[in-house]
Order: C-alpha cells, then sequence, then structure tokens
C-alpha cells in the first residue's frame, strides 16, 4: 500500500528559489520513504501564526477530505532526515 502525502512549503518572504529547494528535498524525502506525493502548497507567509496562509488552508482541507492521510511539512533551515548511511 502506497502512503500519499501533501507537502506545504513556505518563505519568511516568496522566494521561488528557497520554495523549489524545499519542494525538492520533501521530494526526494517521500521517495526515501516509499511515499507519493499527493500535492505540494506553497505560501510566502511564515512563521504559520503570521499570517492565514492560504496553500496550508488548502492543504489542511485536502486532508480532511481524506486525498491523503499523511502531511510533510519542509523543515525551516535545514534538511529532511537523510537515509541512514552504510
Amino acid at each position: 500500500m502506497t502512503t500519499r502525502v501533501g507537502v506545504w512549503v513556505c518563505t519568511p518572504g516568496f522566494d521561488p528559489v528557497e520554495l523549489a529547494r524545499q519542494e525538492g528535498e520533501c521530494r526526494e524525502h517521500a521517495t526515501w520513504m516509499g511515499w507519493e506525493v499527493h500535492g505540494v502548497y506553497q505560501d510566502g507567509a511564515c512563521p504559520l501564526w503570521a499570517s492565514d496562509p492560504p496553500g496550508l488552508r488548502a492543504l489542511l482541507a485536502d486532508l480532511c477530505d481524506g486525498l491523503f492521510p499523511g502531511v510533510r511539512p519542509a523543515p525551516r533551515g535545514g534538511s529532511p532526515a537523510s537515509p541512514p548511511s552504510g
């Protein structure tokens, strides 16, 4: 059974390069975990309490509608967990 996930990426200001980097890292991590990415939701608004991010609202609506059972937020300032070495 394939696990479907939603990926939410954000930046403090809209930075397309940073959003692309975060999306790539999350997709790489999802592939490593054997997950299928249902969709990528983007916001140029972090942290969450600073605004009302429409991308996050869309992700949560799809999650509530049962389109996928999990969420993989992009890490801020780091990369997702790496596969074990060796």
